[in-house]
């Protein structure tokens, strides 16, 4: 609503100048073209635009899987050997019939062989001018976030490394290895039946299965496939489709084993706006000892390691779990020098034995 606008006239020639508007506390002053001019400020004219010094928005990617499928161990030397026992010694029987009084008893031995690992040096840095950190605005951190860019390339790297081994069908044989066909996919097979397939890689592995892997995508067509549905019905009152607290009830329901289900993505350059889950498409069963540790005694086996080494470590750097962080000013870069940042961890993905795991090839299309 607006208020009464009175005129404004020159007093010494009578020619309208301007007005003034009462009722929204305005004044236009008219120039001697008939031009109007509003001479009134606005929230443009009394705020000059800035940064806000408390926001600053970002992504970050989900929680990994190497850790669960190759747990790090970590070791003195940058290379060495392990021993393994015959996994025969354990299943293979041997007559032990004495066919007379005082007659040789007949004599076994433990069979031991030993393989090799070599860990690889990976590394990436930033670096960061001091130009850059000195204007910068508040919120940013910059030296922060490019430690967060390094440390997210490497675990998005190890994460695809250990994938790519873990769901190599080379690694696997016999019934531990599943391909399913069109017509078996837990997406729409029409002879689909997602427990079977995982029951025949439990029954075929010559250890327990400790969990199993996959991606989310693959988790929902699970939860969602008919077979699975139909088999939880017979069992609970509760409905069918799990949330993510409801996992290991859901793997105690079914028989299965705990479900990891690993949300982590990478950026495929090929594709645009293209971010694909790490472990898409298959299922990994895995075993390992409890804890995650090495066994000690011969009497069990992983899947597969991570042999991470520790040493190499220098003065003023950060060390945890077998990750050095370096941070320090190189005053030898650019005009006045800056914050120079290294991640670097020597790893070796090691897949143990394919008797103890199983790949569901495919699982969905």
């Amino acid at each position: 609503m607006s208020g009464p606008v009175i005129p404004i006239y020159d007093h010494e020639t009578g020619v309208l100048c301007g007005h003034a508007d009462l009722h929204n506390n305005t004044f236009a002053a008219i120039d001697r073209n008939g031009q109007v001019h509003n001479m009134s400020l606005g929230q443009g004219d009394v705020h000059i635009e800035r940064a806000l010094a408390n926001y600053a928005s970002g992504f970050s990617n989900a929680q990994g899987c190497a850790d669960i499928a190759m747990p790090p161990v970590l070791v003195a030397n940058a290379s060495d050997r392990y021993w393994e026992w015959d996994k025969d010694d354990a299943f293979q029987a041997v007559d032990g019939t004495v066919v007379s009084p005082g007659a040789n008893v007949r004599e076994v031995s433990a069979r031991l062989s030993s393989n090799r690992f070599q860990t690889k040096q990976y590394a990436l840095g930033a670096f960061v001018p001091t130009e850059v950190t000195a204007n910068a605005d508040a919120p940013l951190q910059i030296i922060l976030q490019d430690m967060r860019r390094v440390m997210a390339a490497l675990h998005v790297n190890r994460e695809i490394r250990v994938a790519d081994i873990m769901l190599n069908s080379a690694n696997y044989s016999g019934n531990r290895l599943i391909t399913l066909g069109a017509g078996a996919k837990w997406n729409g097979g029409a002879s689909s039946d997602p427990i079977a397939n995982i029951q025949q890689i439990m029954e075929a592995m010559l250890m327990p299965a400790s969990g199993m892997i996959m991606d989310l995508t693959t988790w929902n067509w699970f939860t969602r496939n008919p077979a699975v549905q139909k088999f939880t019905t017979f069992k609970t009152a509760a409905p069918p489709i799990p949330g993510a607290d409801q996992r290991d009830m859901f793997a105690s329901l079914l028989n299965i084993p705990k479900p990891h289900v690993c949300q982590m993505r990478r950026k495929n350059m090929a594709v645009a706006d293209s971010y694909p889950f790490v472990w898409a498409n298959d299922v990994v069963v895995y075993h390992r000892p409890e804890g995650g540790g090495l066994p000690l005694d011969g009497r069990d086996v992983a899947t597969g390691y991570t042999f991470r080494w520790t040493g190499g470590t220098v003065e003023g750097a950060t060390v945890e779990g077998g990750w050095m962080i370096r941070s320090f000013f190189n005053p030898y870069r650019g005009a006045r020098g800056g914050t120079q940042i290294i991640v670097t961890h020597n790893d070796a993905e090691q897949f143990i034995s394919g008797f103890v795991g199983g790949l569901i090839k495919g699982a969905i299309q």
